[in-house]
This record gives C-alpha cells, structure tokens and sequence, in this order.
C-alpha cells in the first residue's frame, strides 16, 4: 500500500533533502590579494566584495576590508572550487574589478572611472521612478565583453539606484567609455538604453520605462503544492531585451516573477532534493500583463554520474563546463545551469527522464584549452535511475601533440631570473635586462599553455612597499590562437625581458622586483614566481653617457636597452637612431622621457621635410597608447 504525506510533512521532507544536497556540494576557498591607491601605496580600510564570476554576479559571497599593507584575504563557501570569483574594490569615487581563480593572488590598484553616466529615469506619465537599478550592460572580462545582471543589493561597480527624483549618477570604471546602460525597475520592463553618440554622458537625456510584465502559477508534487521551490523565467533565444526573473515557492506554492518585458519565456524549477520538473515553454506574455502558467509538477529525476578526460593524455579534467540539453526542454537548452567537474574530473546532475545531451560549454576557462567533446555523449535517463561510469572524452585544442606529456602544476616548474651586466647594482636611470628562465624540475614531461614567449608579469616595489610600476593585467581573448609548449624533464626555456621599458628605476633606493610566470589561457593560472633585488645609486652623469655610447655601438639587438633609457642624455642617440632603424620606435621613446627636451626634439623632427620627418607627422597622428610587450603600464611618479 502506498502511503502519501500531508502537504506539511512533504514541505518539511523536501527541504530538508534540497539542504543535505547543498551542504554536500559547497566547499571551503580562500581568495587573497593586495590593493593599492593610484599612487601606487599599498591602500588600507578599502571595502572588497567577492561575487560569483560566470553565475551571473547575483550576489555577494564575501566581503571583507583590506588591513595594513592593502592586504586582504576572504574565505569562500563555494558550490564549485573552480569557480572563478569575481573581486571588486570600491572606495569614494576610485575602484578596481579582476577575475581570478581560487588559490591566485589579486593585484587591484584603485583607479577613476573612464566616465560617470547621469540622468534621470522616469514612467510613462512622467513621474519619477525610484529605487530603478542602472548597470554598465556589459565589462571586460579575460574572455572578452560579457553582459552582467548585478544585484541591486550588492554595492559594486557597475549598477547604482535612482533617487526619489529618479535621477542617478552611475562611475563607470570599464575599459572604453561605454554609450549604453540597462535600467530595470519593480514592476517595470526592462530596457537598454543607448546615447546618440559613444562617450557622451546623458544629464540631460530622459530614460522612460514602462509597465512590466510578469508570470504566476503553482508548483505541486502529487497534487500538493511545494514551498521553497526556485522558479526561473528566462527568455526564448533571439529576443531583444525580455529580461529575465526568478522567485521561491510560498506556503501555498505559488509564485509570481515580476518586472520582465512583453516576450515568449520558458518556466523552469532548479533540482529540489531528488525531484525536478519539466519546463513550461514558449509561454507569450503581452506588456503589463500578468500571465498564468500552468501547474508545474515535480517528478522524481534520475542521476547522471561521469568523468571528463583529456582525450589525448586520458587524464581527468578539473573544473571544466558542460551544457545539458533534455528532451523533456526542447527549447530551453541548459537553464537552470550548467554542471562543472571536480578536482577529479567528475560530475553529477540531476536530469529529467528522457535522453540528456552534452556538449562542452567554454573550452577556456580552467586553465587549459579544449576544442570540444571528442564524440557524441547521450545518457538514456530513466525516472529515479542513477546512471553512472559516463565518461565524457574531451579534444584538447593543440598546435602539436604531447601524447606523454601531462598538463604542468605549480609543483613542476621553477622560475629563475638573472640580472645582465651587473644590474643588482645600477645608478639612477639605467637600463635594466634580465634573462627569466622557466625549468621543468619535475621527472616528467609536461605540457603548459604558452604564447611564442612566455608571458612574465613583473611588479616592482621600492623599500616602502609602494607599488611603483606592473606589467598590464593579462587579457586572454578566445578570437585568438593558443600555443601549447612542452618541457621535457629539467628541459629549460628562457626569454630576454627589458625591466627599464616597465620603469625607468630614476629614484635611488632599494627594490624589489617580483616575476610570476602566467600560463596563456582565461584567468592567467600562475604556474612559478621569483624575487630579485635591485639597489639603484644616485644620479651618475658620466657613467649614463658611458653606458648610452656602449649601447649605441653595440649590435642591433641592444636597441631595446637603448629605446628604454629615459633621460635627456639618451636624446641624441635616440634622433640618429630615427634615420637608422624603425623610426616609430624612437619616437615612441622620446616621447616617454616626457621632458621639454624631449618634446622640443618631437617638434622638431615633424618639421622636417626627409622620410624622418614624413614619418614622424604620421606617427604624431597615432594615439598615445603604447604596445603591452614595448611599453607597459607605469605608475605616475609620487610628488
């Protein structure tokens, strides 16, 4: 005989199981790093937020304030270990944003924003609109523009609330002035508003949203309705602007989603214990409507349970990503989520019965670079079946092929660095090289993602612990082409670094200069770091001309070391250098000395009229911006 529970015991035995498979699922991240004024001092007493990265940055999972020295270190709960963690830092009008795994140390240094959008928003009667969010619709993240639906609640960079006269005032800290923003309302529709031209800020333009619209039904299991239970509604692909919305179950198991545009939505129910629900699809919804969906009811669900390998190595994948597709949701793809594997390659989903198709979600976000599933991967699901020893072969996206070689860990490679010429010990202003060297200690070969050379970041520090100059934060862009490069065991690879094209070292004192050698995929894994000292002496007149006549004379490939001196000595050498060899370069480094000599000499050659001056005028037409291997980014001087 079959015995059915009162609806108050079925709440109580659901929750309790959707709690168990939380609990099991969350582990423990610590998240450290550093922040720094736009002086370059270490910043104490700045607010940082951590949010979840790729779950669509709905609210904050830590907070913290950065204690002496600008350091800071959070632990997180996380459902998944792998997942990169989103930290903002925010105080006054300065802020920073970076992207990082668990584990990686952040470099944040606060900064203004690149613009502050104004305005005021208002409904379709005129009236002002209160509490309205208005975010920045999309951010450079180290996979390129990506849009963002921030939480009202979490104070952060990109999204701020309109007044009682529903006017706001929105710093945008991104990149590139952004013309768009995205406004959302209770009860209001969304919309994504543009100015007429990039870069122009809207004080005087009027943002009107109008009505929302919305969907309500109930949720049930055996005819009983079912509290707690999250329901989704997300938009059918190829709509402009619908929105999107989600709500729990109340005692009654019924829920409404609000503030979503007129547009076809599909209604989903995130797993509850062993239970799921089918979608209800392709549900229209007029502006200011509020639809009625049809009961939704929960089944029992089946388990699929796998590991993804490399399919070259055979060796499991940590962290990577999957999009599931039912038959039971035609046309809802991979909503809720998509599932991520373990420090062992495994996984396990909750599925409705029916056949369940995988295919790879972004190849780029662990650390390694994959093309896509090697096969075709289908589970059959059978309600209240699990399924297991699903193996989900996974093409790793190669140039040419390691079969022995397995992926590097931090525990297989040194980095070592040597100073040339003598340079632990320098006079102000000259140049610095150094050759990095990356060793492959271990008794294997590996295998490691690396541009034609390796990509360094190197951060200097005088005695005071100031931040005085860092190379760029690494972008990584999926439009581009990977190289994977293996080391065989004790194999070693080097490459030749200018550290005077990152700072001109022209204040005596002690340094130190920190090397952390990054693998080239999404979030810059760091693979090995080291620590030099460098003492730079007062001013030495002569022994700058000596070493500026050296370089001068040498073979070609010490013009790097040359193109880096600033200081009005080098001037001379530099304008022969115009006529002699790649005269763009030269420019590029008068201009960086930045003294009226310099500028002066810049006039000058543009006045001329032979092939030095022809270039030069080209050249003035260019913008400013430097290229990342030739010149980073420094730090302005402290006054």
């Amino acid at each position: 005989m079959r015995r059915t529970l009162s609806p108050t015991l079925a709440i109580i035995v659901l929750a309790l199981a959707a709690a168990l498979q939380a609990s099991q699922a969350r582990e423990s991240v610590t998240v450290a790093g550093e922040v720094f004024g736009p002086d370059g001092v270490p910043a104490s007493g700045v607010p940082v937020w951590a949010v979840y990265s790729s779950v669509e940055h709905a609210r904050a999972v830590a907070e913290t304030v950065t204690a002496d020295a600008g350091r800071f270190s959070v632990q997180l709960t996380v459902n998944d270990p792998f997942e990169p963690v989103a930290l903002i830092a925010r105080m006054e009008s300065l802020g920073d944003f970076v992207e990082i795994l668990p584990g990686q140390q952040a470099l944040m240094q606060l900064r203004p924003p690149v613009t502050v959008h104004k305005g005021i928003v208002q409904d379709t009667d005129g009236y002002p609109v209160r509490d309205a969010v208005v975010a920045v619709p999309a951010y450079v993240t180290t996979q390129g523009y990506h849009a963002i639906a921030l939480s009202p609640l979490l104070p952060n960079l990109y999204t701020t609330s309109t007044g009682a006269d529903g006017r706001f005032e929105l710093p945008d800290f991104g990149t590139h002035p952004s013309n768009c923003i995205k406004v959302s309302g209770d009860r209001y529709a969304p919309l994504a508003y543009c100015y007429q031209a990039a870069g122009t800020t809207p004080e005087a333009s009027v943002v009107v949203l109008r009505p929302g619209s919305g969907l309500t039904g109930r949720v049930i299991h055996e005819g009983l309705p079912i509290a707690g239970v999250t329901v989704l509604a997300r938009p059918r692909d190829g709509q402009a602007n619908p929105g999107r919305a989600e709500a729990v179950t109340d005692a009654n198991g019924r829920y409404q989603l609000h503030s979503v545009g007129p547009g076809t939505f599909n209604v989903l129910v995130r797993p509850m214990g062993d239970l799921l629900a089918p979608a209800v699809e392709g549900i229209i919804v007029a502006e200011g409507e509020l639809e009625e969906v049809r009961d939704i009811t929960l089944v029992p669900c089946g388990v699929i349970r796998g590991r993804a390998v490399d399919a070259v190595t055979r060796l499991p994948i940590a962290g990577i990503s999957f999009v599931t597709q039912s038959t039971a949701n035609p046309s809802s793809g991979s909503s809720p989520g998509v599932v991520y594997t373990d420090g062992e390659g495994r996984f396990e989903l909750a599925a409705l019965p029916g056949m369940t198709r995988f295919t790879m979600g972004s190849g780029w976000l662990r650390g390694n670079v994959y093309r896509g599933l090697a096969e075709k991967a289908e589970v059959q699901v059978a309600e209240g079946q699990v399924t297991d020893g699903v193996e989900l072969r996974v093409e790793p996206w190669i140039t040419t092929r390691h079969d022995e070689a397995v992926p590097a860990g931090r525990e297989d490679l040194t980095l070592s660095v040597e100073l040339l010429n003598g340079a632990e010990r320098i006079s102000a202003y000259e140049p610095i090289a150094a050759v990095v060297e990356l060793t492959n200690v271990s008794e294997k070969p590996v295998v490691a993602s690396l541009p034609g050379s390796p990509r360094t970041r190197i951060q200097v520090r005088d005695a005071g612990g100031r931040l005085v100059a860092v190379t760029p934060r690494p972008v990584f862009t999926t439009r581009g082409s990977n190289y994977s490069t293996s080391l065989q065991p004790h194999e070693t690879k080097s490459d030749t670094l200018v550290l005077s094209d990152l700072y001109d070292f022209g204040r005596p004192g002690e340094y130190q200069v920190r090397f952390q050698q990054l693998e080239s995929t999404c979030y810059s894994p760091l693979l090995a770091e080291c620590t030099v000292e460098v003492v730079v002496s007062p001013f030495d007149e002569d022994r700058l001309r000596t070493r500026i006549g050296e370089l001068f004379g040498a073979p070609a490939k010490n013009c790097r070391l040359l193109w880096s001196i600033r200081h009005d000595l080098a001037l001379p050498y530099l304008e022969k250098m115009a006529y002699m060899w790649q005269p763009e370069r030269s420019f590029d480094s008068i201009r960086r000395i930045d003294t009226d000599a310099s500028g002066q000499l810049l006039a000058d050659l543009r006045a001329r009229n032979d092939k030095v001056g022809e270039a030069a005028r080209m050249w003035a037409q260019r913008p400013a911006r430097p290229r990342i291997r030739d010149i980073p980014w420094v730090l302005p001087p402290t006054q």
